[in-house]
């Protein structure tokens, strides 16, 4: 994060799943179940690279790549929502709450762009959990998902702000894509891939802790 942008940056933009909250096991485990209804048992590979995406484009690319002629997105989508709901838990990375708080002291607006649907969002992260954004941008806000702009254009015009005056949190390739795409200046977090899968990130750091000490970032936030 070079000088420049800390010291115009007026919001930062964090994607959910994998990037603030550990639950990319629970989709992925949601997604193979639903998956399995078809014939497939869906690896981790075929999903993986997909994180991010909106969800019944996701479907869709489950069909090709399994050449399922036919399916039927919607469907498979809210069969994935059910398992999901049945079994998910909602955990935080280590330091995530606290790096919001600080966020939020120094008067730094705070957005979520998640492909999640709302109502998943709602019936499984707690209240206090998303009072904490000005914005919050889902999977049912958009018409184009991640590798789009879309996202993170329409919560950095939520929030009133230009991109250039964000800084976009993702650890999924889509996702940085996504926040590139937007012409954001995009963090990479290690949680869920190796950093060689986020090189088109401006930086990538191993943990919020790494993010918050880095000179920059202590120059954003007093």
């Amino acid at each position: 994060m070079t000088d420049k942008t800390a010291n115009k940056t007026k919001a930062i933009l964090f994607d959910l799943d994998g990037t603030l909250a550990q639950t990319m096991e629970f989709h992925y485990d949601a997604w193979r179940k639903a998956m399995l209804i078809y014939g497939i048992d869906l690896a981790p590979e075929d999903y993986y690279p997909l994180e991010g995406t909106n969800l019944y484009e996701l479907a869709k690319k489950l069909f090709v790549l399994h050449k399922l002629n036919g399916g039927d997105e919607k469907e498979l989508v809210n069969k994935k929502e059910k398992y999901y709901l049945d079994t998910n838990k909602f955990v935080l990375y280590p330091g995530a709450v606290e790096l919001l708080n600080v966020i939020k002291l120094n008067n730094i607006k705070l957005g979520l762009v998640t492909a999640r649907l709302r109502n998943s969002l709602n019936s499984t992260a707690p209240l206090e959990f998303l009072k904490i954004f000005d914005s919050i941008i889902t999977g049912n806000d958009t018409n184009e998902g991640k590798p789009s702009p879309q996202p993170f254009l329409k919560a950095a015009k939520k929030l009133g702000v230009m991109p250039e005056e964000c800084i976009a949190v993702e650890n999924a390739p889509l996702g940085v894509a996504s926040a590139r795409n937007a012409k954001i200046y995009c963090i990479a977090i290690c949680n869920t891939v190796e950093s060689s899968f986020l090189s088109e990130a401006n930086e990538v750091v191993k943990s919020f802790e790494e993010m918050r000490n880095t000179e920059a970032f202590k120059r954003l936030i007093h």
